[in-house]
């Protein structure tokens, strides 16, 4: 049976993120000249409920297996246990490609029930599906492109990647791209997909979404002048630790919600889509993640998941491998450091996966990080990677 491996950190008093983990309205990344729509894609409330779509395309709601990455956001697996399929975990090379030599016998390996395989190009890094995509075909397994990590042609017409453009089915996370307030996208690379209206989002929600990206955009502050290191220390050493346990995968998680499956996104988050300067936002975040290799380059006690960019991929976040996550994860965010970390995830056979559950954090290398964000950010993790944990701050 699937097990979820589960952390809850709120025993550790941990401090808000002191840093937007995910870009916020900029006036200068909007533009008046909209960018190419492309009448094929369908938007939902999140890229989940965009999969859970995908998934019934496939006919997994008809008792059909989920061929899913062992390494995984709880949310790429919750629309499968959401429409009442199994889900099969495969393992990992360590630049998270799928590993072959053990994903290709579980595909030739099938029965009569529906089967569909998600491949996700982790924080941006297109991935090589054309041998996959070849053995899906001839044992009749849909191939779905995960593009949240990743900025598609279907939402950066500008772009020249064909991440997205191999699968037979995509989806993809625009509010993690762009500054807007929600959105998921799904898109058929083989045949239209079939008419589903989805309900609008109330106007009340909407005049309310309005509104905070109208107050974020004036807002914009920095950080304050005075050294944060010293004005935000670290957690004392007594602090109370984490609980984790292990729980039967019986369903989707808490970050699932079934009212949501039918509903659209909001209008301002297509409308900051449609006028977002995409040129400018894959420049700053490329740049943003090549100073963070700059700046862990050499440090002690962790390394670079991906020391160079892939192409012209738009990085999603700057995932780092930290040495010594036990001690230096809860450091940082005591220093009030954003991180994201996929704790929450089945458990698997995968080595791979399991080590960077607890040892791989995902730093923000988005455009609307000012010059102060990023250096007190690059900082907070040098003096805590760079040091032994019995020195501490000095």
């Amino acid at each position: 049976m699937l097990t979820i491996q589960r952390f809850d950190p709120s025993p550790c008093g941990f401090p808000p993120p002191r840093v937007a983990v995910l870009p916020q309205p900029e006036a200068a990344e909007l533009r008046a000249r909209r960018n190419r729509s492309d009448a094929s894609l369908r938007w939902y409330a999140r890229a989940r409920y965009a999969l859970t779509d995908a998934y019934r395309l496939c006919g997994l709601n008809r008792g059909g297996v989920l061929i899913a990455p062992s390494y995984h956001c709880r949310t790429m697996i919750d629309p499968a246990l959401a429409i009442g399929s199994q889900v099969q975990l495969y393992r990992l090379t360590e630049d998270l490609a799928p590993d072959l030599a053990t994903l290709l016998p579980m595909l030739a390996n099938g029965g009569d029930q529906p089967r569909a395989l998600l491949v996700s190009h982790f924080f941006g890094m297109v991935q090589s599906l054309d041998r996959i995509a070849v053995v899906c075909r001839a044992h009749r397994v849909a191939l779905i492109e995960d593009c949240s990590h990743a900025l598609p042609r279907q939402m950066a017409p500008s772009t020249a990647s064909s991440v997205g453009e191999v699968g037979d089915l995509g989806v993809a996370s625009p509010y993690k791209f762009f500054a807007c307030p929600d959105g998921g996208l799904l898109w058929s690379n083989r045949d239209a997909l079939p008419t589903n209206t989805l309900r609008p989002p109330s106007w009340r929600r909407e005049l309310r979404a309005a509104a905070r990206s109208v107050r974020a955009l004036a807002r914009r502050s920095l950080l304050p002048a005075s050294d944060p290191l010293r004005s935000q220390p670290a957690l004392p050493s007594g602090a109370a630790e984490g609980k984790a346990w292990e729980e039967p995968a019986s369903g989707p998680s808490d970050q699932y919600d079934r009212r949501e499956e039918s509903t659209a996104p909001l209008r301002v988050s297509r409308c900051i889509v449609a006028h977002t300067d995409v040129t400018r936002l894959m420049s700053r975040r490329r740049a943003n993640y090549q100073t963070w290799v700059d700046r862990v380059q050499g440090l002690r006690h962790c390394r670079a998941l991906f020391p160079a960019l892939r192409g012209d991929c738009a990085p999603y976040m700057f995932p780092l491998l930290l040495e010594r996550p036990e001690s230096d994860f809860p450091r940082l965010k005591g220093f009030g450091v954003p991180i994201w970390r996929w704790d929450e995830m089945a458990r698997s056979e995968c080595p791979v996966a399991q080590r960077y559950r607890l040892a791989l954090i995902h730093l923000p290398c988005h455009q609307s990080l000012s010059l102060a964000e990023l250096d007190w950010m690059t900082s907070s993790v040098a003096s805590v990677c760079a040091s032994s944990v019995e020195r501490g701050l000095a």
